[in-house]
């Protein structure tokens, strides 16, 4: 059982998987907040312990976490596809990973940000500011290109089985 799932059996009280306790945090998220106690009865009645407001917030941010590492691990699969691994990292052309981005119906801005606080983005930082884009030298065409360098321990780093 992973840590995630722990936390979740914890706030349950309940051995559910995490792909259950995703579902219910997605019920208790959308659910009007007059109806959190009727809700909360159906899921006593059933065996799941869910005592709290704090408990309710905890499953929703557990269930937001999960589900927007599993969409950029999606992004992330794709965008290393077309890379090769080079000293440790995954050097995407800027327009590439734009790209694929869009192809996600993700904000490219909100994308590098995420990936950068995550740990999987390699920052550029000139200025006391934060660039998101490294100059990176290729060899075959003698230039210099932006691209979104990506660790090639990423799926470690965001706590994925590799």
């Amino acid at each position: 059982m992973t840590t995630e799932e722990k936390k979740v059996a914890e706030l349950i009280g309940s051995d559910l998987d995490i792909g259950n306790a995703i579902r219910i945090a997605k019920i208790l998220a959308s659910a009007p907040e007059e109806r959190l106690p009727m809700i909360i009865d159906i899921f006593d009645q059933a065996g799941l312990e869910i005592s709290g407001m704090e408990d309710i917030e905890n499953l929703k941010a557990l269930a937001k976490s999960k589900e927007q590492i599993a969409e950029l691990e999606d992004l992330l699969k794709d965008a290393v596809s077309t890379a090769k691994l080079s000293n440790g990292e995954y050097r995407i052309p800027t327009e590439s990973f734009d790209g694929i981005c869009k192809k996600f119906n993700q904000s490219v801005r909100t994308v590098r940000k995420t990936l950068a606080e995550m740990g999987v983005l390699k920052i550029n930082t000139v200025g006391g500011k934060n660039g998101f884009t490294i100059p990176v030298y290729d060899a075959d065409t003698k230039e210099i290109k932006r691209c979104v360098c990506i660790k090639g321990d990423w799926k470690s780093t965001l706590g994925l089985r590799c």
